[in-house]
């Protein structure tokens, strides 16, 4: 999986992605999207799913959401999807805050 960089303006309110998992190759039919500081590690509560607009998978970030931006900060995007008995988790990439 390459992973994306994006870069955003702290204050924004706006759509990550596309974003895309696959699992075996295909597609997944969900999954959950979450933001941590730097290399920070996933956290268990801290989990949404995205929306899908536009013809893909995207999720709302920044001013007013539940993954506000600091500017100067840089976010890991974690992906993960319930494939059971497996729930992988996958870094999708980074988004930085100016």
């Amino acid at each position: 999986m390459a992973l994306e960089e994006w870069s955003l303006v702290a204050e924004t309110t706006e759509y990550l992605g596309p974003l895309t998992m696959t699992l075996d190759g295909a597609p997944a039919a969900s999954f959950e999207v979450q933001l941590a500081l730097s290399d920070a590690r996933p956290t268990s509560g801290a989990w949404e799913a995205p929306e899908y607009v536009d013809g893909g998978w995207r999720l709302l970030i920044g001013s007013g959401t539940s993954f506000p931006l600091v500017p100067g900060e840089k976010y890991t995007v974690y992906l993960r999807t319930a494939d059971s008995p497996e729930v992988p988790i996958y870094r999708a990439g980074y988004v930085r805050a100016t």
